[in-house]
């Protein structure tokens, strides 16, 4: 009988924290819960009384309540007070950190997994990892090796360096960082983010009629969605723009915008704008029920992503492979992962960068798909059955040391 290994699971993004790298480390928690491997999880989440499944396993580091202290802006001006804070600021975090680490690997000991690495305190804590040679795991996921790499690249290359291997949500991932960093012979694993079929199964969803109805969609319309956090980097301007002039030539058409960000004021306004209010609607966060649900009603999922001239970076695109396996057909931009989420002419289409700025594309895609609906079936089905072949399960050779 194969010997159970203790395993800490880092995951500052974690339940009930929404978004495609808290929902990654989710579905490993579960795979190392069920295995029986798992010790604890450790995360910078918001306080939350009960974390469901995870709550026996579950602890919330104090690092994440500790704040830079303030001083007066005139203090602040002066580069050796600034220092000084920042510095103090700095070890006060590291020393908790080994103060959490260390009981931590008194009680078992554990093999590390590091589901994430965004930001100063992510980094201190990791890096706190390994001065007590602690052997950790770190996964990276595209955008924080942009934002690293402006911020704390030193730094962060010395924790990449300290750690037994790195695990890429994707293969476009891992060129970026190579392609940054420079470390060759680091060992590396790919593992694409999964999605949870038999909690997907489990749900209850609203029948397609009650959400026609609970939008005020006429039956005979085709329903598109866009189900994501609400950034530059998602192209849902240029979605909504795309709508409006659709709508002029397939009047049965509507579109649902669900999620939160920092763009939804903006989207909103070019909806109201447009005066698209009738058949364009942005109906902000929605819960899990909620987001398949609708997914389980729409037809054709969009995000036409982009790079935003390289300042930004889609590692992979969840929010695709959810909509594939509702039977979506599926429409990204052609950057980052996304063309590993996304089966180009045949789940779905993706638009080249060089397009995000031009309708045109986008007007075709969609204008075919509406035109021809047997296409819309038969690129649905090969979207699902595409998630169920590559997205469905966990590996967890990756994270269980098998021998």
């Amino acid at each position: 009988m194969k010997k159970k290994q203790n395993i800490l699971l880092f995951a500052p993004e974690f339940y009930p924290q929404d978004g495609g790298v808290s929902e990654f480390a989710q579905r490993i928690a579960e795979c190392l819960i069920e295995e029986g491997e798992i010790k604890k999880i450790i995360t910078f989440s918001k306080t939350q009384s009960d974390y469901g499944i995870f709550s026996p396993y579950t602890k919330r580091s104090s690092i994440h309540d500790i704040k830079r202290a303030t001083i007066k802006k005139r203090l602040e001006k002066i580069r050796l007070i600034s220092k000084t804070i920042t510095f103090i600021h700095y070890s006060r975090i590291f020393l908790i950190a080994i103060l959490e680490l260390i009981a931590l690997k008194i009680k078992y000991n554990p093999k590390v997994i590091v589901t994430s690495c965004y930001g100063y305190k992510q980094e201190i804590y990791t890096f706190a990892m390994s001065f007590l040679r602690m052997d950790f795991k770190l996964m990276l996921h595209g955008l924080d090796i942009i934002q690293n790499y402006d911020l704390t690249q030193n730094f962060f290359t010395k924790v990449c360096k300290k750690s037994k291997s790195l695990i890429f949500n994707s293969y476009a991932t891992k060129d970026l960082y190579f392609n940054q960093y420079h470390l060759p012979n680091k060992p590396f694993d790919i593992h694409h983010p999964v999605i949870n079929a038999k909690a997907i199964s489990n749900l209850y969803l609203t029948p397609i009629v009650d959400v026609y109805n609970k939008y005020n969609i006429s039956p005979e319309n085709i329903l598109i969605t866009t189900v994501s956090r609400l950034v530059k980097r998602k192209g849902i301007d240029k979605a909504i723009n795309t709508i409006v002039k659709l709508k002029i030539a397939y009047p049965y058409v509507s579109y649902i915008i669900a999620g939160k960000g920092s763009e939804f004021d903006y989207l909103n306004q070019l909806i109201k704008n447009h005066r698209a209010e009738s058949f364009i609607k942005l109906i902000g966060f929605v819960s899990e029920q909620e987001k398949f649900s609708l997914l389980n009603a729409s037809s054709i999922f969009l995000m036409p992503n982009n790079s935003q001239d390289n300042t930004d970076f889609e590692g992979f695109g969840i929010s695709f492979i959810e909509a594939s396996y509702l039977h979506n057909v599926v429409i990204g931009g052609k950057h980052g992962g996304t063309g590993e989420a996304i089966n180009d002419n045949e789940t779905g289409y993706l638009l080249p960068e060089t397009d995000k700025d031009n309708l045109t594309q986008l007007l075709e895609v969609l204008s075919n798909l509406l035109n021809t609906p047997s296409l819309i079936t038969t690129m649905a089905n090969k979207g699902q059955q595409f998630v169920i072949d590559n997205f469905a399960s966990v590996k967890n050779d990756l994270f269980i040391n098998k021998k």
